[in-house]
């Protein structure tokens, strides 16, 4: 009886499971999803309600949003004194937002002139 059961138990114990070679990759929605949760900068914060504003049409507060990003470069640059910081993401935001507003005026030109 005992030797049936040594057999029999060999196969219903566990045996360890060997760890993956590598971890699955990670799609890009996924990644940015974490990198926006991690991120800590007022200013990237900021920047995402300005974006969300411009997607949503919102281009009043897409434009307040922008003064706001001004401000908060402006005074990060006196506290900083000589040493660089980079504009990009204000350069970008005010570019999409003359983009928009720029859309906007032409739709509403093409408005006017078919009525």
């Amino acid at each position: 009886m005992r030797r049936l059961t040594t057999l029999i138990s060999y196969s219903f114990t566990r045996r360890p499971i060997p760890p993956p070679d590598h971890p699955p990759p990670m799609s890009a929605v996924v990644r940015q999803r974490i990198n926006r949760v991690l991120r800590r900068r007022l200013s990237d914060r900021v920047n995402d309600v300005f974006q969300e504003a411009c997607m949503a049409g919102d281009l009043d507060t897409a434009t307040e949003l922008l003064a706001v990003m001004e401000a908060m470069q402006e005074r990060r640059q006196v506290a900083m004194g000589d040493r660089r910081i980079s504009n990009e993401e204000l350069l970008r935001a005010t570019e999409d937002l003359a983009s928009r507003l720029a859309e906007r005026a032409a739709l509403a030109d093409r408005a006017t002139e078919e009525a």
